[in-house]
């Protein structure tokens, strides 16, 4: 068996992984030294003042990140099933161009280059509606992921404004803990997107996985034009 050597699609494939799930690595860092700073400001600012009442602070991060883990939890699926449909689309439009490609002198002696043409527009049309309802969907699901945890700082500046005015939280401690919590919107939204990116890449490896190691449709809609060129020429050869 010969040893297995990586190509242009495995390596692209590769770096879109890696790149998606170091990005993903430093979001979650970044969103665990977030939440290590709350915990500390909490604990810090009721020891000084003596107000255990803003121990509760301590609950927000997590209550946060509950909320944008069952929102993920709920949209994730529809996502991937939506890339699905996109990504098989895309790959059904590139094999048609390489199926007009490879048969395009057939296409030019038989005088069939409008209709050819009027069914990639048709098949290029259906893969951009599919491809712009995958992308709405995944940029809706950031939107939501952002809006939780702006929202949730909304209702927190509230009740920790109402700690500065009482005199239970320094106004400095104020400042960086709002800063803090308003950090958590594009936080979340990025782990959530780098979390579609790897979904995307899990589909192609099942599709890979079950097409034998091909792209889904790819292999189909390439090799029966081909054969169908042949059959074309040879018809056009016997008739000549």
């Amino acid at each position: 068996m010969s040893p297995w050597r990586p190509d242009y699609h495995d390596l692209h494939l590769l770096h879109f992984l890696f790149a998606a799930s170091f990005q993903l690595y430093a979001n979650l860092v970044k969103l665990s030294c977030m939440v290590l700073f709350i915990i500390f400001t909490a604990f810090d600012q009721a020891a000084q003042n003596d107000s255990p009442a803003l121990l509760f602070l301590i609950l927000v991060p997590f209550g946060m990140i509950a909320l944008d883990a069952v929102l993920l939890k709920l949209s994730i699926d529809e996502a991937s099933e939506k890339d699905l449909t996109a990504m098989t689309a895309d790959d059904e439009w590139s094999s048609f161009l390489v199926q007009a490609a490879y048969t395009r002198p057939v296409v030019t002696t038989f005088r069939k280059g409008f209709m050819v043409t009027r069914q990639f527009d048709e098949i290029q049309k259906a893969f951009n509606q599919k491809a712009y309802v995958a992308s709405s969907y995944t940029v809706q699901t950031k939107w939501q992921a952002g809006a939780i945890p702006t929202a949730c700082a909304a209702l927190i500046m509230i009740f920790v404004g109402s700690a500065v005015e009482r005199g239970q939280m320094t106004v400095a401690a104020y400042v960086v803990f709002m800063s803090t919590i308003s950090s958590f919107s594009p936080t979340l939204g990025g782990v959530i997107m780098e979390i579609f990116n790897i979904g995307k890449v899990r589909l192609v490896l099942l599709s890979w996985k079950r097409n034998g190691g091909h792209a889904s449709g790819t292999l189909s809609l390439v090799e029966f034009p081909l054969a169908r060129t042949r059959s074309f020429r040879s018809a056009h050869a016997n008739r000549c």
